[in-house]
């Protein structure tokens, strides 16, 4: 009676035993870098580096003198690095198509069209570009001061809940003293809707 599960055991294990190998191959990653410098012309190109890497091997399995398993593996990997430069002048190509432009409708009345077209605009000074910044915050603090203004008027006759928009609107655009004092005022606001809902 006990050997029949003993039969199945040994068999269940000689099963598990000769069941073929799995293996995983995870992939492998490798950088390499190089400075230098070249010269490349234009419509160009220039090999900067690079890395080659050969690897060969094999395996033999049984007795000596016998025929047995053998497997044999190779593997070559390469990697380089090379760059190219290609100048685009858009003031000459933008200078081309007027040209063609021009000569397919033929002259224009008044300044020429390639110069109006291909003039660049003016680049303002340092001092200009100071000059709009400041007026753009003067113009964010007056709107923001009449944000506080609009609240302060709700909130005095009794309209809590849009003197609260106006606050939020205010806080979000106000910077330092100005931020505290709509932050100040909006808290006072919530807490005064609180407590109405709590009539």
């Amino acid at each position: 009676m006990i050997r029949f599960p003993l039969i199945v055991a040994l068999g269940l294990l000689y099963a598990s035993g000769s069941a073929p190998a799995q293996v995983v191959q995870l992939p492998t990653f490798r950088q390499f870098s190089t400075s230098t410098t070249v010269l490349v012309p234009d419509h160009g190109s220039a090999s900067l580096g690079g890395v080659r890497r050969s690897a060969a091997g094999g395996n033999q399995f049984g007795l000596p003198g016998l025929p047995g398993n053998r497997s044999a593996s190779a593997a070559a990997q390469g990697g380089g690095v090379s760059v190219s430069a290609q100048i685009h002048d858009f003031a000459e190509m933008d200078r081309r198509l007027l040209e063609q432009a021009a000569t397919m409708r033929g002259p224009l009345p008044g300044a020429d069209p390639i110069e109006r077209f291909s003039a660049a605009p003016a680049v303002a000074s340092i001092s200009e570009i100071k000059k709009a910044q400041s007026l753009a915050v003067q113009q964010a603090e007056q709107e923001v001061i009449a944000l506080l203004h609009r609240a302060d008027t709700a909130f005095d006759a009794g309209k809590h809940g849009v003197a609260r928009v106006y606050y939020q609107m205010a806080a979000r655009r106000a910077e330092g003293s100005t931020l505290s004092i709509a932050l100040a005022k909006l808290e006072l606001c919530k807490q005064s809707l609180h407590s109405q809902k709590r009539r």
